[in-house]
């Protein structure tokens, strides 16, 4: 069926004969399909371009077709990058400004829907399937909400080995928490956010990316940087309205990694900003500054900076930056900030400008306040002073980091960290570190040395290292055993100070140098021996043949009772009993078959020290005369004959 107008062309060329749409159809609902011979528009089609006018009259009938769209769904903006339609809902094809009607709304887990979106120029825009027809090939992505915070890492890394993703951290991660759903823009680092050795010559890949926040996954992405000794970028000055170049491109290779930009002035143009800052990539493709350009003679845009002082005062930084287009001619002026930390610098700044077409640039300086840092020690709980606090003759910089290191305290033990850092800040007296100690305690152990022989009073105390007394130890000697004294070795070698023990053989030790230690003192104890001396003492007529018989007997219960024995004496003489447990002892001297010789005591009772005992028997004649009744005979012979 036929929806055009018949035309009729004498030209020997039909090149440049084209239809036009009938004003019975919207423009964009059909398309002009070609020329044919026929009006079922069958066959070949009949192209003018190779065709010349021949003898007869031609017939031509054009061809119209309806024009569809195809729309593509995404569950997200993410699987809308990758290029992985939705598998619940099919691409649908419509006829040019008509509507979806029924697309239903997809599951995506715990999300809740928002609704669907696509991206025009750029630009995120909502699409309504009930109230907006579709006049172009779509693709619509779902976007979604949550209540849910999900937690999110940033990595920056140089890779070792990508495959075994091995690699080396060279910034610090950027971590934190985001709404389910949602999605941030992380730029890469750079600079000095990077560790050193690393803030120049390294690029990102990528300068920046969105990051979607799952709410079932880790939501962990990495920055990959490579060296390279510089980069290339290009500044691109384009109408916004045409798309055409204003100016040649500037192109500048540097080994830099951010660049700020400011606009090329072009008559009566006005650019979209004053300046523009990019991230520099590694990818060179990415590594591009735009500023799109309008017809304006009146207006002409400025930017107002505010810089804050390094912090090892190298320079300055920018803290914060207005944009704005005004009237050329008019004055602009700007207020300096009160910046916590910092000093309004009016010698530097400039803050009032008349605008013109070239634009105005204001630029306010603040200097960092400097402040010392005072290190104290305190004890842990009490926070008594243990050492004279300090306070650094050097000042810092607010935002500077400076580190202090604990000192050693005789008898305490530091708490937490041997390092400090402290961010120097305000106000002042905010700035000290402080170094918590615990008093040490010491173990002093008290041991008996044969353990079978004596026991101590206190096996173990613990006493604090510097308030604290101990309370000492004192021995108890078993029955049959005595203490010796109090040594520091457990082969009893080295006794202790003398002045540290008592009347009693209590020890209790004392301070080394202010201090009490931890020690071990070991308590000697040996058996409780003494020597008998028994000793023959008579007249001089005693045969030095004579024998004399003595028992001994103990006579303390469960200390030396157990001894019971007789020794023999011949003559004058004597007999020593060795190594006798000291105690009460009876010597008794056995005369029933004796009758020549009467002791001066038949018993007697000693006690047995350690030092020894010589015990004497003197015996007399107990007869002048040792024969009597009919054996009774003087003797005449004289003595000594």
């Amino acid at each position: 069926e036929s929806k055009g107008v018949l035309y009729e062309q004498s030209l020997a060329e039909f090149s440049n004969f084209v239809p036009n749409v009938p004003s019975a159809y919207e423009p964009g609902s059909v398309r002009f399909a070609g020329w044919y011979l026929n009006p079922e528009c069958t066959g070949d089609e009949y192209k003018l371009d190779k065709k010349t006018m021949p003898a007869e009259n031609v017939l031509l009938y054009a061809k119209w077709q309806l024009v569809t769209h195809t729309v593509k769904f995404y569950l997200d903006s993410e699987t809308y990058e990758k290029g992985e339609t939705l598998a619940s809902h099919p691409d649908r094809t419509v006829k040019h400004n008509d509507f979806i009607n029924g697309v239903d709304i997809p599951e995506n887990g715990k999300y809740s829907f928002i609704g669907w979106f696509y991206l025009d120029n750029g630009e995120e825009k909502a699409f309504d399937f009930s109230n907006m027809p579709i006049t172009k090939d779509m693709k619509v992505y779902g976007k979604w909400s949550s209540n849910v915070l999900v937690k999110y890492k940033i990595k920056y890394v140089i890779y070792i080995d990508k495959e075994k993703d091995l690699f080396v951290e060279i910034a610090d991660e950027t971590t934190g928490s985001a709404l389910a759903g949602t999605s941030k823009t992380f730029e890469a680092k750079t600079g000095t956010e990077l560790y050193d050795g690393y803030q120049t010559g390294y690029y990102p890949t990528i300068g920046s990316h969105n990051v979607p926040m799952n709410i079932d996954g880790e939501n962990v992405y990495i920055f990959e940087y490579i060296a390279l000794p510089d980069v290339e970028y290009t500044v691109r000055y384009i109408d916004k309205a045409t798309g055409i170049e204003m100016a040649d491109p500037k192109i500048v290779t540097t080994k830099d990694a951010v660049v700020t930009e400011v606009f090329k002035p072009i008559t009566e143009y006005m650019p979209d900003a004053y300046q523009k800052r990019l991230v520099l990539s590694a990818n060179e493709k990415e590594n591009v500054i735009i500023f799109y350009y309008t017809k304006d003679t009146e207006n002409a845009y400025y930017v107002i900076t505010h810089w804050v002082q390094n912090i090892e005062g190298d320079g300055y930084s920018e803290y914060r930056s207005i944009q704005a287009p005004g009237k050329i001619g008019s004055t602009i002026s700007e207020e300096p900030l009160t910046i916590t930390g910092f000093t309004y610098n009016s010698t530097e700044s400039k803050t009032s400008g008349k605008l013109t077409a070239e634009g105005l640039k204001l630029d306010l300086y603040y200097d960092r306040n400097t402040y010392p840092l005072k290190v104290q020690y305190l004890e842990n709980g009490t926070n008594t002073p243990l050492a004279d606090p300090y306070t650094t003759a050097d000042k810092y910089r607010v935002g500077k980091q400076v580190s202090a290191t604990a000192i050693d305290i005789k008898g305490y033990k530091l708490v937490g960290e041997q390092t400090k850092v402290k961010t120097i800040s305000e106000p002042e007296e905010s700035n000290v570190i402080t170094f918590y100690y615990i008093e040490e305690e010491v173990t002093i152990s008290y041991v008996a040395i044969e353990a079978g022989y004596g026991t101590v009073s206190v096996s173990q105390e613990i006493v604090k290292a510097n308030t604290g007394a101990a309370s000492g130890s004192t021995p108890t000697a078993k029955p049959r055993y005595r203490f010796v004294g109090w040594y520091t070795d457990e082969e009893c070698t080295k006794p202790v100070d003398p002045s540290w023990v008592d009347s009693n053989n209590k020890l209790v030790p004392q301070k080394v140098d202010g201090l009490n230690v931890s020690a071990t003192y070991y308590a000697k104890f040996v058996e409780n021996l003494g020597d008998l001396t028994i000793k023959k003492n008579g007249c001089s007529e005693i045969d030095e043949n004579q024998t004399f018989l003595f028992r001994l007997q103990g006579l303390d219960e469960g200390v030396n009772d157990h001894i019971d024995m007789v020794v023999t004496i011949h003559g004058n003489d004597s007999v020593t009993i060795k190594d006798l447990f000291v105690g009460n002892y009876s010597v008794t001297e056995l005369t029933d078959w004796s009758f020549r010789y009467t002791p001066d005591a038949v018993t007697k009772n000693v006690n047995v020290t350690t030092n020894g005992l010589e015990l004497t028997f003197n015996n007399n004649r107990s007869l002048l005369w040792w024969l009597d009744g009919s054996n009774y005979k003087v003797n005449l012979f004289k003595q000594g004959n």
